[in-house]
């Protein structure tokens, strides 16, 4: 299911790891998540630009809802689906 989401929340973590979330069209808060070991520093970036960031809407292709409490707004996406569509003011 592909999905446009304004990037609200770029959370750096440990291992060159980071977190990512937004909203969608509908306000619904959304958190892309990838298998272990999660979503690398490196894919914020493509050919040199950053991809995502805050205030970047970005389309992902979602798989699948994991909901694991207290992350009820986790999906599963595919990494090479990623497209920046624009970045906002």
């Amino acid at each position: 299911m592909k999905k446009l989401l304004i990037i609200t929340d770029l959370t750096r973590m440990k291992e060159k790891r980071v977190c990512i979330a937004g909203y969608d069209e509908n306000g619904n808060c959304i958190r892309p998540v990838l298998p272990p070991p999660g979503i690398k520093e490196n894919t914020l970036y493509l050919r040199g630009s950053h991809v995502i960031s805050p205030f970047s809407v970005v389309e992902f292709d979602f798989l699948k809802h994991l909901p694991r409490p207290p992350h009820t707004e986790d999906y599963l996406y595919n990494p090479k689906s990623i497209r920046f569509i624009e970045h906002l003011d």
